[in-house]
């Protein structure tokens, strides 16, 4: 039973929902002022809030957004439910802070699933960080930024952001074929996204097969990881993610963990585009990884979103080894300047990345930018990253 707060001005749909959650065996505490409701939660943290959007005086997402800025309840679950419903707002939920969206009029069943379900993912990431905190193994040598590494080792990079249209993929896929040119046949992507995947449509690649595949195998070999692997023509590797949207826990901690161990015994570089969620899945591997790269868009909610991303990893990790900011403008619109992502963020931009106009046509043509010897805006940018990766390598590149 978890004690769930409700915030919500209309008395009648108040009175419903707190009726469907007590039948559902969960205790509500009911309020129609979010203003109170904000000191009220903040004083008597529950264990998930459900906010209602238009609201007189502080409305949910604002409600929402001033929730996320206190670290007495930075991890809430939170339910934004509203009879508001264009994609816009939705998307405006999550990137503020919400963990899931839900239309009015809800049924009882739906609402009790998402309740239930962001419970006990609340409870398995605790349990997590407490079995992470309570390990008894000896913690990992600290590496210095910019001190060699074995030549034969591979080297494994996180490109992430959490915010949509950040062109995180697109930075992915142009890494991993910079790489590919350096180091050929010797570089693997992999693409964990749950929404659908991406990396494999930029490369105009049809797998038949995909880490959606593996599910359902129990314990898994590395053979059977090496027959949903698909090669580009340029000698790229990937392990593409399914097309369609997949449910994230779909992909188990322990199956991450196979394909983490079996890729990168097997390849120079392992390029992991990570889903804009903190699952067990992100966690682990920005954990794991050597390089992290957080890609923020040059925009107020993008670097937001980005603030408290940088504020929950601060607080509760993961940690990566090494973490670089990369200020990507995939839109041609007004951008923020960097002094002012940095002022934002408390952290240097380590690599720019400006408005590349000829990716729409790379993306139709299936031909990333960085497969040329083009110096546009993105292989320019990627290039720079490459060289601070592989400048750290004990021996020249080849």
């Amino acid at each position: 039973m978890a004690h769930i707060f409700v915030v919500d001005d209309d008395e009648q749909l108040l009175r419903m929902v707190g009726l469907m959650l007590e039948r559902g065996g969960h205790t509500a505490t009911l309020v129609s002022n979010p203003i109170e409701a904000l000191d009220m939660i903040q004083e008597d943290v529950p264990d998930l809030a459900i906010l209602d959007v238009m609201m007189p005086g502080m409305n949910g997402l604002e409600l929402c957004e001033a929730l996320r800025s206190n670290p007495a309840t930075l991890h809430l679950p939170i339910i934004i439910l509203t009879a508001r419903g264009p994609i816009e707002d939705r998307e405006e939920a999550l990137e503020i802070g919400a963990d899931s969206y839900l239309n009015k009029p809800v049924t009882s069943l739906e609402l009790l699933s998402n309740v239930d379900e962001l419970l006990e993912s609340a409870v398995s990431t605790d349990t997590e960080d407490a079995d992470s905190n309570n390990d008894n193994t000896p913690p990992p040598e600290t590496i210095e930024v910019n001190a060699p590494v074995s030549p034969e080792r591979c080297q494994a990079i996180a490109v992430y952001g959490f915010s949509g249209g950040a062109g995180r993929t697109t930075l992915a896929v142009n890494l991993a074929m910079h790489l590919n040119k350096q180091f050929p046949g010797k570089v693997c992507l992999v693409d964990l996204t749950t929404s659908g995947g991406q990396a494999a449509m930029q490369l105009r690649l049809q797998p038949n097969e995909t880490w959606f595949n593996l599910i359902g195998l129990g314990d898994f070999s590395g053979l059977q990881i090496g027959k949903q692997v698909v090669e580009h023509s340029s000698g790229l590797r990937i392990l593409p993610a399914p097309a369609m949207p997949t449910a994230p826990e779909n992909l188990s901690i322990s199956a991450a963990k196979k394909i983490y161990s079996t890729l990168s015994a097997n390849n120079r570089f392992v390029i992991f585009d990570l889903a804009p969620v903190f699952t067990p899945v992100v966690k682990f591997v920005l954990n794991k990884v050597d390089w992290a790269l957080h890609v923020v868009r040059p925009e107020v909610m993008a670097v937001q979103t980005a603030i408290r991303v940088e504020k929950r990893m601060n607080t509760k990790g993961p940690m990566p080894t090494k973490k670089f900011f990369v200020m990507n403008q995939s839109s041609p619109d007004a951008k923020l300047e960097q002094s002012t992502v940095e002022r934002g963020l408390g952290a240097k931009i380590d690599f720019t990345i400006g408005y590349d106009k000829l990716q729409a046509k790379a993306v139709l043509q299936g031909v990333p930018l960085a497969s040329g010897s083009g110096t546009s805006p993105i292989p320019t940018g990627v290039s720079q990253i490459a060289e601070k990766v592989t400048q750290s390598l004990a021996v020249p590149t080849p």
